[in-house]
């Protein structure tokens, strides 16, 4: 079930304290709520136009880490988080899409969806070549090239128009 959060509850530095230790708990089905509560909380803070920066963080944070169960949890909900909120992660792209090439060994089919959901490759045609040209102090050029490359060769085999088999998170 979908559950609404109010928008006095996204902006509350408690719920990610509390987050953070549902994410340290001995329990794995807490664990993976808690990337859940995560996800649910990126679209409240979208649809709201509250930042998500902080929230997105702690969701790369998590596809980052050693946990292989909680990184594939937060790879699925964070392509339904892309695909429902179209463009909400496009200011932050150059944090997002090296996190997601990373996952590629680990986790390629739905770090690909993710992939295509986060630099638009479905319906923005100038997506890749707008990434492509961006420039960070953070981020090499190296690693901008690298990403490009692996998207276009997704884009080319049509991995675009592919189905997302694993939309188990209904957002």
């Amino acid at each position: 079930s979908v559950v609404t959060i109010p928008k006095s509850l996204t902006s509350n530095p408690q719920i990610m304290e509390n987050i953070d230790k549902f994410l340290q708990d001995d329990n794995e089905e807490i664990r993976l709520a808690a990337v859940d509560a995560i996800a649910q909380l990126l679209v409240a803070k979208s649809k709201s136009e509250e930042s998500i920066e902080k929230t997105l963080k702690q969701m790369l944070k998590i596809i980052e880490g050693p946990s292989s169960d909680l990184r594939h949890r937060a790879l699925v909900v964070f392509k339904s988080f892309m695909k429902k909120c179209t463009g909400a992660v496009r200011p932050y792209l150059l944090e997002v899409a090296p996190a997601l090439i990373e996952c590629v060994r680990s986790d390629r089919h739905i770090t690909e969806r993710c992939l295509v959901y986060a630099l638009e490759l479905h319906n923005n045609p100038d997506s890749l070549q707008q990434f492509a040209a961006s420039r960070s102090k953070s981020v090499p050029a190296s690693t901008v090239k690298q990403i490009s490359d692996y998207c276009k060769r997704l884009a080319s085999r049509g991995a675009a128009d592919e189905s997302d088999a694993e939309d188990v998170l209904s957002l």
